[in-house]
């Protein structure tokens, strides 16, 4: 039988080899969690952004279905608006309230927006502040109906600038 008197266990160097290797696979793992929240945290606002912008779109489609002429969703092509809890529609271009400094014939970028601009009955989202509005994108010559573009633009939570969902809505008249 033959007995080791000199085994003393790893050498430093195998420690601090273990050590990095170990250090290496964790920070990895911590990158990839990190990148996959911020993409489910991106993946949440725009799910909340479309909820917001088919809320807006519903409403119009209510008030295109009970309209007297009054609010001119189908006879105006120069109204930005969005439409309040009330479903009253908010001409957002002949005022400071509305889709920030947007016009009818050319939208803002999304980096030269202001989001201060924007009414407060535009705005929605928990957590999130969403701005709102609902531009006409065809011949208001058009008597059978519209099409119109719902935009929804807000800051992203975590950083990294702004981000905007747009939805285009075919909208007959009845």
């Amino acid at each position: 039988m033959t007995i080791r008197l000199f085994n003393r266990g790893d050498t430093i160097v195998e420690v601090l080899i273990a050590i990095s290797v170990v250090s290496i696979i964790l920070g990895g793992a911590y990158v990839t969690s990190s990148r996959s929240l911020g993409n489910i945290r991106g993946a949440q606002e725009r799910i909340e952004a479309l909820k917001l912008i088919e809320g807006q779109l519903e409403r119009l489609s209510v008030i295109a279905q009970t309209d007297d002429g009054s609010t001119n969703v189908f006879t105006t092509r120069t109204n930005i608006f969005c439409i309040d809890p009330n479903s009253a529609v908010i001409n957002a271009t002949t005022s400071t309230r509305g889709f920030g400094s947007m016009t009818p014939t050319s939208p803002n970028s999304l980096d030269k927006d202001n989001f201060s601009t924007y009414a407060s009955d535009c705005n929605g989202g928990a957590g999130v502040q969403y701005h709102l509005a609902i531009d006409r994108q065809d011949d208001p010559g058009d008597t059978s109906g519209a099409v119109f573009i719902g935009y929804a633009r807000w800051d992203r939570v975590n950083g990294g600038g702004r981000d905007e969902l747009t939805v285009r809505y075919r909208l007959n008249k009845r």
